[in-house]
C-alpha cells in the first residue's frame, strides 16, 4: 500500500511537469527573443545586473565594473539601459539571480526558472483538487485547464513575475486554512508567504488582504486578538506602500471609475479563463462550504481580496494580471464538480466518480480548444541581430538600437545575455535622440534633420545601428534611418524583414569611449560613463 502512495504521488508530480515542459517547448520561447511585452526586457536585464553583480562580489567573475552598488547600478544601465530595480520590488530579481548562480547564466536557466514556477503551480492543483473530488479525471482535467489557458502559457514562455504569484497565491490559500485551524507557526508562514509576494510586485498586495477577509467570512473574531495577523499586517503594508503608490501616481481615482472597475473585473476575468470555467468558478463560489472548512474559507477571501484590490488599485488591466488569482478560481470550479456531482448522482443513481470525471472533461474540453493553437512567443530576429553584431568584434564595440520599447528592449536583453558583463554598450534611442518618460506619455526630439543626426553619429562611437523593420516609424527612428541611409559612412549588413543593421566603414572617434546619458527625470543628474 505504501509502494502504491508513493507511485502515485509521483505520478501525481511527473504529469503536471511533463505537460508543463512540453508546452513550454511547443512554445518556442528557447529560440525567440525574451520580449513578449515592453516589460519582460526589463524584468531580464534586472535579474542579471543583481547576478552580476554578486558574481563579482563572489569572485566568481572578473569584471571591469565598479564595486559600489551604487556606482555599479549606473555604469550597468549605461551598458545595458532596461534596469528596472526601483520601477518594481527587487525579489524577482534575487529569485533570478540566485537561480541563475546555481543553474548558469543562459535564457535556458532563465526559461526553466518559469518552467518550475508554472509546474509546482500546477502541481499544487492537481493534488488539491484530487483531494476535493476525490476523482483523478477531475485532477487531470484541473490541471489541464490550468495549463492551456493561454495566460498559464504566457507565463510559462516569459520572464514576468505573474507565474510566481500564482504559486504564491496558493501558498497563501494552505497557509491562511492553517491558520483559522490555530496550527503552530501558521502566522509566520502566512506572512512570509505575503512579504514575498509584495517584494515581487505590487499586484501581490491582495495576499495582505486574505487574512482579514477569511476572519470576516468565516466569523472567527477570536483571531484578531493574535499580534501575529497586526505585526505582520504592519510590516507587510510597510514594505508594500511604495509601490503600492508608484501604482496610481499619475492616474485620478474617482468613485466613477472604481465603479466601472468593480463591474468590469468578472468580464475580464471570464474572459482571462473562460466563459465556462468561469461560470463553474462562479457556482462554487455560492457552494463550496466556506463556513463549515477553513480551506474554502481562505479561497473565497483570496478570490474577494483580488477583486476588492483591482478595483481599488487603477492600474491598466492585462489577463496576465489574472494568473494569481487562477489556483483559487480552479479549486472553485473543482468545488462545483464536486456538488454537482453529489446532487445528480444522489437523484439518477449514477457513481459519482463517473459524474465527476464527465463533468470536469465537459468543462475541460472547451479550454483546450481555446487554447489551441498553443501561444508562441515572439521572435523578431533581435536575438540572432545581437549575435551578428558581437561575432568577433572587440571590447568597447558601442550598439545604437532603434525602434518601439518592445524593439528596443528584446536587443537590450539579447545582449546582456549574450555577452561578458560590461565588455559592450548598448544605446537606446528614446534615449540619445529623444526625450521620452517610462510611459512615453512625453515626448521630445533631439536632433530636427538627419544631416543632424548623422553629424551626431559621426562624433559618437557607435560601430553598427540597429534599426527596427516593416512598421511606421516613430519620428526619431526615421531620422535615423534616413541619416544611416543618406550616409557613405555607413553601410547596410544582410537585410531581413524585422531588423535593419548597418556598419560604420569610417575609423571610431580617437580617444576612450565615453558615454553620457540624461537622467535628470530620474536621478536628477546626467549619468556618464568612460571605458
Amino acid at each position: 500500500m505504501t509502494a502504491y502512495r508513493k507511485s502515485r504521488t509521483a505520478a501525481a508530480i511527473a504529469l503536471p511537469v511533463l505537460l508543463t515542459a512540453i508546452l513550454q517547448w511547443r512554445s518556442g520561447a528557447y529560440s525567440s527573443d525574451l520580449a513578449t511585452n515592453s516589460d519582460e526586457p526589463a524584468h531580464v536585464v534586472s535579474g542579471l545586473m543583481v547576478h552580476d553583480y554578486a558574481a563579482r562580489l563572489l569572485n566568481l567573475t572578473a569584471l571591469s565594473l565598479p564595486v559600489n552598488p551604487r556606482a555599479f547600478a549606473e555604469a550597468y544601465y549605461v551598458h545595458y539601459p532596461k534596469v528596472a530595480i526601483g520601477h518594481w520590488p527587487p525579489s524577482f530579481y534575487l529569485i533570478q539571480a540566485a537561480w541563475m548562480l546555481i543553474v548558469g547564466r543562459t535564457k535556458f536557466a532563465l526559461l526553466l526558472l518559469m518552467l518550475s514556477t508554472v509546474a509546482a503551480t500546477a502541481v499544487f492543483v492537481r493534488l488539491q483538487v484530487r483531494r476535493i473530488t476525490a476523482s483523478e479525471i477531475a485532477a487531470v482535467c484541473a490541471t489541464l485547464i490550468f495549463l492551456i489557458l493561454p495566460i498559464t502559457q504566457l507565463s510559462l514562455a516569459s520572464v514576468m513575475p505573474d507565474a510566481f504569484l500564482g504559486l504564491l497565491t496558493g501558498a497563501a490559500i494552505i497557509a491562511t486554512g492553517r491558520m483559522l485551524r490555530r496550527e503552530p507557526y501558521a502566522w509566520t508562514m502566512f506572512w512570509a508567504i505575503a512579504i514575498a509576494s509584495v517584494s515581487i510586485h505590487a499586484r501581490g498586495g491582495p495576499v495582505l488582504m486574505v487574512a482579514w477577509l477569511a476572519i470576516a467570512i468565516s466569523g472567527a473574531t477570536a483571531r484578531l486578538k493574535d499580534r501575529g495577523l497586526w505585526l505582520g499586517t504592519a510590516l507587510c503594508t510597510c514594505l508594500a506602500l511604495p509601490w503600492l503608490l508608484f501604482v496610481h501616481q499619475a492616474t485620478r481615482v474617482s468613485l466613477a471609475l472604481i465603479a466601472a472597475k468593480i463591474a468590469a473585473f468578472p468580464l475580464h476575468a471570464a474572459h482571462a479563463f473562460g466563459f465556462l470555467p468561469a461560470a463553474m468558478a462562479l457556482l462554487g463560489v455560492f457552494v463550496a462550504p466556506y463556513r463549515k472548512e477553513p480551506f474554502w474559507v481562505a479561497v473565497h477571501g483570496t478570490v474577494l481580496a483580488n477583486y476588492i484590490f483591482f478595483s481599488v488599485a487603477i492600474v491598466p488591466w492585462a489577463d496576465r494580471y489574472f494568473v494569481a488569482l487562477l489556483p483559487a478560481c480552479i479549486l472553485l470550479t473543482s468545488g462545483a464538480w464536486h456538488w454537482l456531482a453529489l446532487q445528480i448522482s444522489a437523484r439518477t443513481g449514477f457513481s459519482r466518480a463517473v459524474v465527476t470525471g464527465v463533468l470536469a472533461l465537459c468543462t475541460t474540453i472547451p479550454c483546450v480548444l481555446r487554447g489551441f493553437p498553443l501561444v508562441h512567443s515572439c521572435n523578431d530576429e533581435y536575438e540572432e541581430a545581437a549575435k551578428q553584431v558581437m561575432a568577433g568584434d572587440a571590447k568597447n564595440t558601442v550598439f545604437l538600437i532603434a525602434g518601439d520599447s518592445i524593439c528596443e528592449g528584446a536587443f537590450v536583453s539579447a545582449v546582456a545575455l549574450l555577452d561578458d558583463p560590461g565588455r559592450h554598450i548598448v544605446l537606446r534611442s528614446t534615449k540619445v535622440l529623444a526625450k521620452t518618460d517610462w510611459s512615453m506619455s512625453y515626448y521630445e526630439l533631439l536632433f530636427r534633420t538627419p544631416q543632424e543626426v548623422a553629424a551626431f553619429l559621426a562624433t559618437s562611437p557607435v560601430s553598427f545601428v540597429i534599426l527596427q523593420g516593416g512598421l511606421p516609424a516613430m519620428p526619431h527612428v526615421a531620422l535615423l534611418r534616413d541619416a544611416v541611409r543618406q550616409t557613405p559612412s555607413w553601410i547596410e549588413l544582410t537585410p531581413s524583414p524585422n531588423v535593419r543593421i548597418y556598419r560604420r566603414t569610417l575609423p571610431l572617434p580617437v580617444g576612450p569611449v565615453t558615454i553620457r546619458l540624461d537622467m535628470r527625470d530620474s536621478l536628477n543628474r546626467f549619468v556618464e560613463w568612460t571605458q
